[in-house]
């Protein structure tokens, strides 16, 4: 017997990072064979929050069914951030930001390296320039990190992780 899409010959799906699983369950079975619904497992991680280098790394893995797709998600938390120079002197070690909605879907590339928009830093000051003359700002922290993603289906489970 031969699974025909959306079916697959392997009942879960697991997410390389985080270890977690979704099984389908079973369509049809004949034999020794069973077919199995496809899932995916969808996964989000924000690193390097130390150095303040914030952006995602994500997987999404389909265990070889047919799964349509679409992912949205922000960062918020808060910010050290401060100016130096002749012509500004400030240091707001918690200052609030949050990122743009970025969103992914079916067909988007897939293994890494998708960034969420963040604010730029007079964006996050209000109104102050990122630079100007006589003047340098800086993040230098991140902390209280939060991430917001939702998925418009269930065969997709989210799964998020901040590391420092």
């Amino acid at each position: 017997m031969v699974c025909k899409l959306p079916a697959t010959n392997t009942k879960c799906a697991k997410g390389q990072w985080t270890g977690s699983e979704k099984c389908g369950s079973t369509l049809v079975t004949y034999q020794d064979t069973s077919c199995y619904e496809g899932v995916g497992v969808f996964e989000l991680e924000v690193t390097n929050i130390a150095e303040a280098d914030p952006y995602w790394n994500y997987e999404f893995y389909s265990n070889g069914g047919t799964v349509d797709w679409e992912v949205e998600a922000y960062i918020s938390g808060t910010m050290g951030i401060r100016g130096s120079g002749s012509r500004c002197d400030f240091d707001y070690w918690a200052q609030p930001f949050t990122s743009e909605t970025d969103a992914w879907k079916t067909g988007s590339i897939i293994g890494g390296g998708q960034y969420v928009t963040m604010p730029e830093n007079w964006e996050i000051l209000g109104g102050t320039p990122n630079s100007y003359s006589g003047c340098s700002i800086e993040i230098y922290s991140m902390d209280n990190i939060k991430i917001s993603a939702t998925s418009d289906t269930d065969k997709v489970i989210m799964k998020t992780k901040v590391s420092n």
